[in-house]
């Protein structure tokens, strides 16, 4: 895949049953607060995602409709759960 592809975001695996503070911990993320593009709203990635061999965390839609919300992502090292 590549990296334009990655930015699809209709093509990222939303990651469950694990916290946010794990997933954080597992690929060294930091979580971060944002304004909404769109609104101003303050949003949070709180979301784990994984898409290639990149793992993140991303915003849920913003209330006013957005879903063009913040993210943030690293090269993974290592497999999905591992």
């Amino acid at each position: 895949m590549s990296l334009r592809g990655a930015f699809s975001r209709h093509r990222w695996l939303l990651v469950h049953g694990v916290t946010t503070e794990e997933w954080a911990k597992r690929w060294d993320l930091e979580p971060y607060t944002r304004p909404c593009s769109a609104c101003g709203r303050q949003l949070t990635t709180t979301i784990p995602f994984a898409v290639g061999g990149l793992r993140g965390l991303k915003c849920p839609p913003c209330p006013c409709g957005n879903e063009r919300t913040p993210y943030c992502l690293v090269a993974a090292n290592g497999d999905l759960l591992g």
